[in-house]
């Protein structure tokens, strides 16, 4: 499994009932397909899904969408994931939101590292990695 957090955050939080209805996602990839079946899978588990092809204004995008957890492609354009996560690092209202770094890049490990990112999957993944990352991020989230 590529699912991995820099912090060794489990995988496999405890079920909660209902934690996604009131969860929102919002997803930054290039990639229709992804972001396509991201967006159907999410839906279905009940989170509220927000997208976008590219990471232009992604601070108030955001802000405006009510983000929980973000999903965040490396090489979304113009700038990359790792000039977005910073980006959102740099704001009062989005520093601490957890960001899921995805890349289909071998190195995504420490491509997240530079982005400043605590959790990461590699691409191709699986839906259940997908699920799991996002449940434990937003599980350690709420921990807090």
């Amino acid at each position: 499994m590529n699912v991995n957090t820099q912090l060794q955050t489990p995988i496999n939080p405890p079920i909660l009932t209902n934690t996604a209805g009131s969860q929102t996602v919002f997803i930054f990839d290039d990639d229709p397909d992804i972001l396509y079946i991201c967006e159907v899978v999410l839906r279905n588990k009940g989170y509220t899904v927000h997208s976008s092809s590219n990471c232009n204004d992604i601070v108030d995008k955001v802000k405006e969408a009510g983000a929980d957890i973000i999903l965040l492609d490396n090489k979304i354009p113009p700038q990359g994931g790792i000039m977005a996560a910073r980006e959102l690092a740099r704001d009062i209202d989005t520093k601490k939101l957890p960001i899921v770094y995805f890349s289909a890049n071998t190195q995504v490990e420490q491509l997240s590292i530079e982005a400043g990112t605590k959790y990461f999957i590699q691409k191709p993944f699986d839906i259940s990695e997908l699920e799991a990352i996002i449940a434990s991020a937003l599980y350690s989230q709420r921990a807090r």
